[in-house]
């Protein structure tokens, strides 16, 4: 596999993990734990964010792609290395499996290195570029937790 194909992983990941929080049942496990979280709310937002995460690893594995949107990438594979951590974190607080902890742990850890690794060897990545791109990735992860706050009953 040439190295560039990794960055069509994250369509990949992005979709076991969806299938994984569907089949354990996050929306029920976030209403439990949380905030009410309908079903259907949480499908149409999974289903809307799925359209960039398929065009972010189509652009980032094409030949022609630079090192600003495999930067993107990396700065995107925190916000997935950190959730997996949410949901090792939420198991353990909980005492029941957090959906999407297996996706997370299986695919996001190891892909994240390696990922990462890629990125940081594209010519024009700098460690500061890198490190910015990590950091606003943790950033928008933490951002995206504050919605688990947000009663969607009635949206």
């Amino acid at each position: 596999m040439q190295m560039r194909k990794i960055y069509g992983l994250i369509t990949a990941q992005w979709l076991a993990h969806f299938a994984d929080e569907w089949i354990f049942g996050l929306p029920a496990w976030v209403t439990r734990h949380f905030e009410p979280l309908p079903a259907p709310f949480w499908i149409s937002m999974m289903t809307v964010v799925t359209v960039p995460m398929i065009m972010l690893g189509w652009a980032a594995s094409r030949p022609s792609a630079g090192s600003r949107i495999r930067l993107v990438c990396a700065g995107v594979q925190m916000l997935f290395f950190s959730n997996a951590f949410f949901h090792l974190i939420t198991t353990y607080v909980f005492g029941e499996y957090s959906p999407g902890t297996a996706s997370g742990v299986v695919l996001f850890l190891p892909l994240s290195l390696v990922l990462w690794r890629i990125v940081l060897g594209e010519p024009e990545v700098t460690k500061s570029s890198f490190a910015t791109a990590l950091s606003v990735g943790f950033v928008v992860h933490g951002l995206l937790l504050l919605n688990l706050l947000v009663d969607k009953s009635s949206w």
